[in-house]
C-alpha cells in the first residue's frame, strides 16, 4: 500500500483529477507522473538555452579563462606603472603568450614580468612598452638578458617595491593556460 500511497501523491501532484480517489488506474498515474517531468525537463532546459544566450550578449558575467584571469593579473602588475593595460587577449594575443609559455617556461615568464615591472625605464620614462611589446619574442629575449634592467646607481628600492608579485602569479596562470593541474607532484614553483 505504501507504494501507492507514494504514487497516488505523485499522481496528485501532477493531475488534480486523481486528488481523493484512490482507485485510479496506476498505470495512467504513472504516464502522467512522467509525462509531467518529461515538461518539466524541456521547460528548464528552455530556461537555461535562454540564460546561456543571454550569457553571450554579456548580459550576464562570463566564465574566466585561463587567458582572462592572466590578463587581469597583468593589468593589475602594470597599473602602478605607465605600461597600459590591456582590455582584451585577443587570438594574435593569446598565441603570443601561448608561445612564449611554450618556448620559455613559467619560470621565464614571471622572471621577464618581475624585470619589466623592476626597470626605471621600461615602466616610467621610455612609454612605449605595452603586452604586445613584452611578448614580442625579440623583446622578450632582450628582457631576459637583462637589457633594460636598472643601472647600479638606480635607487633599488624604489624598483624592488614594483617588482613583487601578487597572486595567483604568472607561472600559475601559465599552468592554467597549458592546461596543466596545479597539484602536480614534484613541480617547483619560482620564488620570489
Amino acid at each position: 500500500m505504501k507504494e501507492n500511497e507514494m504514487i497516488y501523491d505523485i499522481a496528485k501532484a501532477v493531475s488534480p483529477t486523481y486528488a481523493g480517489d484512490y482507485n485510479f488506474d496506476m498505470e495512467v498515474a504513472v504516464k502522467n507522473a512522467f509525462d509531467y517531468a518529461e515538461k518539466f525537463v524541456a521547460e528548464y532546459k528552455r530556461r537555461t538555452a535562454a540564460k546561456t544566450k543571454s550569457k553571450a550578449k554579456g548580459e550576464v558575467a562570463v566564465a574566466q579563462d585561463g587567458y582572462e584571469r592572466f590578463r587581469e593579473w597583468f593589468n593589475n602588475q602594470v597599473s602602478v606603472t605607465m605600461i597600459p593595460t590591456i582590455s582584451k587577449l585577443t587570438d594574435s594575443r593569446k598565441a603570443a603568450l601561448k608561445g612564449i609559455f611554450n618556448e620559455y617556461g613559467k619560470e621565464k615568464v614571471e622572471l621577464a614580468i618581475r624585470k619589466v615591472l623592476a626597470s626605471d625605464f621600461l615602466t616610467m620614462e621610455w612609454g612605449k612598452v605595452s603586452f604586445d611589446w613584452i611578448f614580442k619574442k625579440a623583446n622578450f629575449i632582450k628582457i631576459l638578458e637583462g637589457n633594460y634592467d636598472n643601472k647600479p646607481d638606480s635607487t633599488q628600492q624604489q624598483s624592488s617595491s614594483r617588482g613583487q608579485h601578487r597572486n595567483p602569479t604568472a607561472y600559475d596562470l601559465a599552468r592554467e593556460i597549458l592546461g596543466e593541474s596545479s597539484d602536480r607532484a614534484g613541480e617547483r614553483q619560482p620564488t620570489v
